[in-house]
């Protein structure tokens, strides 16, 4: 099995354009979104990069603790982008708060969530930080529509910022990485691929269970052939059973015509993907394929 490291942010704080000359750091908690009055708040963060080679790097993935979701019947899209310069925790502000890089941003959409970790793929930002390609500054996250602050409905989440004894909450990042204690060669792995063609509907309907246990790797691709957005998570079960089962990672939005990458967080026996549309009525035709490497 892949060997996975744990990055702890190192700075954390978040800015306020209700407040844009006063700086936030040392709170217990962090924030991104809009507020009731149209007030925009970003967090900024930044990690210490291991000693590691670019093709040991699998998978890099940010995650924050959502404690609150000031809309959690809105879907709202929240967006990851490297920073362009670095910021100093205990002095930066709205108002000098450093520039961001738009186009290397990364997208997630939330639904309900609250209690668990929000998690965006930042595979290439990280690769671009190991290769040297792109300076690590640090990130911001913001919601994607905090730019047009007077629209109504505006998200809006709070984050743990893990000052206390709950460091296990605090912001951080997943690597996934090639052990090389393992010394395993590409060429004596062996590789299979399924794939389900389903129809979803407003109705939650799940794929079947596929063994995780056996695998050295595994991935999930679902493609949507339309004409519905579809809504899709990963489940994790010990014993295959619909009863006995729990989500790995968040819903996730899957627009027509676009595909998506789905890779477990956590061990377990078996995999399937959750999947339904947003509205009654809607359908999409999706194509779902589960493949493996030994």
């Amino acid at each position: 099995m892949p060997a996975v490291v744990v990055l702890s942010a190192r700075k954390a704080v978040f800015v306020s354009s209700r407040r844009p000359r006063q700086n936030f750091s040392g709170r217990a908690e962090l924030a991104a979104g809009v507020d009731s009055r149209g007030h925009r708040v970003r967090t900024l963060l930044y990690f210490d990069l291991p000693d590691l080679d670019s093709d040991r790097l699998l998978s890099a993935h940010l995650q924050l603790f959502v404690i609150d979701n000031l809309f959690p019947d809105h879907a709202a899209v929240f967006t990851v982008h490297p920073l362009r310069r670095s910021f100093k925790e205990n002095k930066v502000t709205w108002n000098k708060q450093p520039s961001f890089d738009r186009k290397a941003g990364t997208i997630l959409t939330l639904a309900d969530e609250e209690g668990v970790y929000a998690s965006w793929d930042l595979t290439e930002v990280v690769r671009d930080w190991i290769t040297g390609f792109r300076p690590n500054r640090g990130l911001v996250v913001r919601a994607s529509s905090d730019y047009r602050p007077r629209e109504e409905r505006q998200p809006s989440l709070r984050f743990f910022a893990g000052r206390d004894s709950s460091s296990s909450k605090r912001p951080r990042i997943l690597l996934r990485v090639i052990d090389p204690i393992l010394d395993v060669r590409m060429a004596d792995r062996r590789a299979s691929s399924r794939q389900e063609q389903v129809t979803a509907t407003s109705t939650p309907q799940g794929t079947r269970w596929h063994r995780g246990d056996r695998v050295s790797q595994l991935t999930f691709f679902v493609h949507n052939r339309g004409p519905a957005a579809a809504l899709v998570e990963l489940q994790v079960s010990p014993v295959g059973d619909p009863g006995v089962l729990v989500r790995d990672g968040l819903v996730r939005t899957v627009p027509p015509g676009e595909t998506l990458v789905l890779v477990p967080m956590f061990y377990g026996r078996f995999y399937r993907v959750l999947y339904r549309t947003l509205a009654p009525g809607t359908t999409a035709r999706l194509n779902i394929w589960f493949q493996t490497q030994v």
